[in-house]
């Protein structure tokens, strides 16, 4: 071929690099390509934004004057960036089935489907996605956001783009092992949505209560994800990521799990936006040993995993590829 290269439509085998530039050039999607999937997903927010701060009943979506609250007082300033993580979790679905749907369409045609690197997907969204939040919700309906609150709903939004984008590669090219990880981080949820409740132990007396509630639910996710961890090291012959393990829990935690309270789990026909009190602790420190225990299980579970491995001699096998 005159003034171009032959370039092998086989990737690479588990394990061998993937450091040359005829690789790249060939596993690279281009950047249409890549601006094609951030003006989806970034548009999918976009979306959502308008409804819910231009065309839907406030009344309804940010539940104003619920229990007496205003359209800036805390619960209701909280529903306001929590609409970010909720949209992200509508993206972080559709944007994960899209993907393994294509990824199942074009190995029925004999090729192998690779969707963009996320990370390139989630820097094309941010300079469309960023401006887009911030002219939405301080222009449209009444009342307009201050600026401080828009950049806190552009800032969630942003932090939950990137966690949804994450799954949709493993998801396209190891359906497999996107089940077993997903499954895996369910096990972590409570650590990141129960333990928290300890913070209030001190309210109403109920400091048993509250403990045993936080303490029992963390053990029990740790045992199910430990549980899984030995089944996928035995049968799958592969060890995880601690930060791929966390990322799971992340995303079910703080994306898909707000998402289905606001479809599921509402009124029919008042589908509102939960308060930010439901999936995070109150405080900064109560937050902080939420995240440090649910990084140390999964950190623990990666190490578990290699002991077994190498107590029951399986050979070293690649890891599952960065989200």
């Amino acid at each position: 071929m005159k003034g171009s290269q032959r370039v092998s439509k086989e990737l690479p085998k588990e394990g061998q690099k993937e450091s040359s530039g005829a690789f790249r050039w060939q596993q690279g999607p281009g950047q249409r390509r890549i601006l094609l999937h951030a003006l989806i997903s970034s548009g999918m927010i976009l979306s959502l934004f308008v409804y819910w701060f231009g065309v839907a009943n406030r009344y309804i979506v940010f539940l104003y004057e619920h229990l007496g609250a205003g359209p800036f007082d805390p619960p209701t300033v909280s529903r306001y960036w929590m609409s970010g993580l909720v949209a992200s979790g509508m993206v972080m679905v559709l944007y994960t089935y899209g993907n393994w749907f294509w990824g199942r369409v074009r190995g029925i045609q004999g090729h192998r489907y690779f969707p963009p690197a996320p990370a390139k997907v989630w820097a094309s969204s941010i300079p469309l996605l960023i401006p887009g939040i911030l002219w939405i919700t301080t222009h449209l309906n009444w009342p307009v956001l201050p600026l401080s609150l828009a950049l806190a709903c552009a800032g969630a939004a942003a932090g939950g783009l990137w966690l949804a984008l994450l799954p949709a590669r493993m998801a396209a090219t190891q359906v497999a092992d996107f089940l077993w990880l997903s499954l895996a981080g369910i096990g972590l949820v409570p650590a990141l949505l129960l333990l928290r409740v300890v913070e209030r132990a001190g309210q109403g007396g109920k400091w048993p209560t509250h403990a045993a509630i936080g303490v029992a639910s963390t053990l029990v996710g740790a045992l199910w994800t430990f549980f899984l961890a030995m089944g996928y090291v035995r049968w799958r012959h592969k060890v995880w990521r601690g930060s791929h393990l966390l990322v799971s829990s992340l995303c079910w935690s703080y994306l898909l799990l707000p998402l289905v309270h606001h479809i599921l789990l509402t009124p029919p026909g008042l589908h509102y936006i939960s308060v930010a009190e439901n999936f995070f602790a109150a405080t900064p420190g109560g937050q902080a040993l939420s995240l440090l225990t649910a990084g140390g299980l999964a950190v623990g579970t990666t190490i578990l995993q290699r002991r077994i491995k190498n107590g029951i001699g399986l050979r070293p096998h690649a890891n599952p590829p960065a989200p």
